[in-house]
């Protein structure tokens, strides 16, 4: 009796197999097999399942299973044109060079700026060298009186040492001793009692005047032509 009955019972699980693989989802008869196989074996799992070869054909790959993929929508990200070098994107303005633009611009008007300042820096320290050197020179010739015959070279020579920065051959005197006037550098009287030297009278004024050119020129163009630098000193002759 258990001889007739085995051969039935293997039958009817193997059409219990079939039918149940036949009902059953491609994925899910994947995983069977692939059950199937893991216990006997990639072969012997093909014997058994004869009337599904599609199943067994697709045992073999992997990952059969397909997941829904889950799609992320990337965030948008704006980028501010300012501060991407090197990155042009579309719509944006490309910035480089704007600093040498604004250089271009502001350096000439820089420059001008500098160098009028420096120009009027210098003619304003003529002007004091000029000024103190006529002080100078006119309290030389207050104190020249019968000490020399030509009173005009001994205060121009004070003058000139006491500017050494400015040009000898540019400055110009004028001298007013007891109301008579003499320009020049020289004054030449026979004797100290005669000539200008004798004009050098005791308590009188003694006046001297010094001009001296400058020049406001910036860059080639002279703002001041008719620029001049006058220091003017009076003095009581001792």
């Amino acid at each position: 009796m258990d001889e007739f009955l085995s051969p039935l019972a293997a039958e009817s699980r193997n059409w219990l197999t079939i039918m149940v693989d036949e009902l059953l989802p491609i994925n899910k008869r994947v995983v069977r097999n692939k059950s199937c196989a893991r216990r006997t074996g990639w072969d012997e799992c093909h014997k058994r399942v004869t009337l599904n070869s599609e199943a067994c054909e697709m045992m073999p790959q992997k990952n059969t299973i397909r997941r829904p993929s889950l799609k992320t929508t990337p965030r948008k990200t704006t980028l501010a044109c300012i501060g991407v070098p090197n990155h042009p994107r579309p719509g944006c303005l490309n910035e480089d060079g704007q600093a040498m633009v604004e250089v271009a611009l502001v350096l000439p008007v820089l420059l001008l700026v500098v160098t009028g300042i420096l120009t009027f820096g210098l003619a304003f320290n003529n002007y004091l060298l000029l000024t103190e050197a006529t002080g100078i020179g006119a309290r030389t010739l207050a104190i020249s009186r019968g000490a020399t015959t030509d009173p005009c070279a001994t205060a121009a020579s004070a003058v000139i040492a006491a500017a050494p920065l400015l040009t000898p051959a540019n400055l110009s005197f004028t001298f007013v001793l007891n109301g008579a006037t003499y320009t020049g550098t020289s004054c030449s009287s026979g004797s100290s009692t005669t000539g200008a030297a004798g004009n050098l009278v005791q308590g009188a004024n003694a006046v001297l005047t010094v001009n001296y050119p400058c020049s406001l020129a910036v860059f080639g163009a002279n703002y001041a032509p008719q620029c001049s630098l006058r220091a003017q000193m009076t003095e009581l002759v001792q």
